[in-house]
């Protein structure tokens, strides 16, 4: 009998999320709590809703229980059925706008990915989905780029939910069992799977380039790799799933609110560690639409942008008002093969002021256009009037060539999980100055960075490899 064991993800530390970016904070659960607004059915004097603010005590790698209101989450159980069809057997995942649950398919017979959106949200992603996904690659596309066509999930099912807070949309994907930025927290990939992962990313976005949308949300939370573990024919039984629950409870010991779930699940991890995965089991998905857009249909200005601190492209701090476009993509592109490969994120944002990660990147990537110098007012907190760190050499962060080989080559010596070679390295660098170029007009495309050097040398022949071992119906096309 066939049986797919899976573990629950355990974190140190606070995770608390935001719309489209998280944070971690090292407190000690014994002194945290939650802050929840509940409308309930309380008048004020002139009669209208008023809000009734409940303290919640703390859970650990749960979505932020203030959502459950009007307007926020959906309270799912496990045991639920929606739609009549999608009994919920645990809990894949959670962001700003919505939780992602492992769903069986009861007319089907298989596993599915259900993702449930805030209440009367638009969820217009599933429309982003089936364009890419319908839409054939253009003459221009290069067959690499084409093949980024393959990472794109299709929507299997459409429908909405009704509960006590609001309308619900909902659609449902094929499993992909690794979330990238989670098997590898604490491992590093093998240097032809990050090579391999590296190129299927960049063809997903050139793909998504050539068909005329922008991601908006690019980092390894959102893309995922599919094991090709067999999830979907297997039985509830031999999934071996046991979800971890634990009671929701106000601090003040009163009864929960109706809008509020009665427990609190844990996300599940159904992949394995970023170490043993193989150079074919590299089938990647990019995932998470939320923010993706047309420039050419929909204008988003630069402070519109919701990729967490470390990964936002510094336009969004300078240039608020201009468009939001693919440049923004290659700077957050160029953050996560950074993040692919190193161990350590070239970018500091936890507990510091904003400020603190323009110094960074003025440090590692600057310097930064004149009209931003004189634009930043804290710059002289960072620098002195001719540019030069005034914070010591312990709190100035290395230039870029230097910073990988602290941060990048000396991890994956110290894990064994192979260096750049000495001429592979300088390519790779060369490469990711250009996509963290401060100015966005400096950036490449995305099939410019497909045709750089690193790419064509060293990226591709793992790609090629990689799709070998890869069943026929899941392959990327040639």
């Amino acid at each position: 009998m066939k049986s797919l064991r899976v573990a629950f993800r355990s974190r140190p530390g606070l995770r608390i999320t935001q719309p489209s970016f998280t944070y971690r904070l090292h407190i000690q659960p014994s002194c945290a709590r939650r802050l929840s607004c509940y409308s309930s059915s309380a008048r004020d004097k002139k009669g209208a809703p008023r809000q009734i603010q409940y303290q919640y005590n703390w859970i650990e790698d749960v979505e932020t229980l203030e959502k459950y209101v009007p307007g926020g989450y959906h309270p799912v159980m496990i045991g639920n059925v929606l739609k009549s069809r999608y009994e919920i057997v645990a809990k894949l995942g959670y962001g700003g706008f919505s939780t992602v649950w492992l769903a069986r398919d009861i007319e089907q017979h298989t596993y599915v990915a259900l993702k449930v959106g805030v209440s009367d949200s638009r969820m217009h992603e599933t429309t982003v989905m089936k364009a890419l996904s319908e839409s054939k690659p253009s003459v221009s596309t290069t067959s690499v780029a084409a093949s980024g066509a393959g990472a794109i999930p299709v929507p299997l099912d459409e429908f909405t939910v009704h509960g006590p807070n609001g309308t619900h949309p909902c659609y449902t994907t094929a499993v992909a069992e690794c979330n990238i930025r989670d098997c590898s927290s604490s491992r590093m990939f093998k240097l032809d799977v990050t090579r391999a992962l590296a190129l299927k990313l960049v063809s997903a976005v050139a793909y998504m380039h050539d068909q005329g949308y922008v991601h908006g949300d690019i980092h390894l939370g959102n893309a995922m790799i599919k094991l090709n573990s067999g999830l979907g024919t297997i039985s509830i039984d031999q999934l071996c799933v046991r979800p971890q629950t634990e009671d929701i409870s106000r601090a003040d010991e009163g009864a929960l609110p109706p809008n509020v779930p009665a427990r609190a699940v844990r996300p599940l991890d159904l992949g394995k560690p970023a170490s043993e995965i193989s150079l074919q089991e590299t089938n990647l998905l990019l995932i998470d639409f939320g923010e993706s857009f047309a420039p050419a249909k929909t204008f988003r200005p630069c402070e519109d942008c919701r990729s967490y601190l470390a990964a936002r492209p510094p336009e969004c701090r300078f240039e608020p008002s201009s468009p939001l476009s693919f440049s923004a993509d290659i700077w957050c592109l160029g953050i996560a093969l950074w993040d692919l490969i190193a161990m350590k994120p070239l970018f500091n944002d936890q507990l510091v002021p904003p400020d603190s990660v323009v110094a960074q990147q003025e440090d590692i990537l600057g310097p930064m256009p004149p009209q931003w110098w004189k634009q930043w007012e804290k710059r002289l907190e960072y620098f002195d009037a001719e540019g030069n760190s005034t914070r010591g050499n312990d709190d100035t962060s290395p230039p870029l060539d230097e910073a990988f080989k602290v941060w990048g080559q000396k991890y994956r010596a110290k894990r064994k999980a192979g260096v750049l070679p000495q001429d592979e390295e300088p390519a790779f660098i060369s490469l990711l100055s250009r996509m963290l170029s401060l100015d966005p007009r400096g950036r490449p495309s995305a099939n410019e960075v497909l045709a750089s050097e690193w790419i064509k040398n060293w990226a591709m022949p793992s790609f090629q490899q990689s799709l070998a071992g890869i069943p026929e119906q899941n392959a990327m096309p040639q």
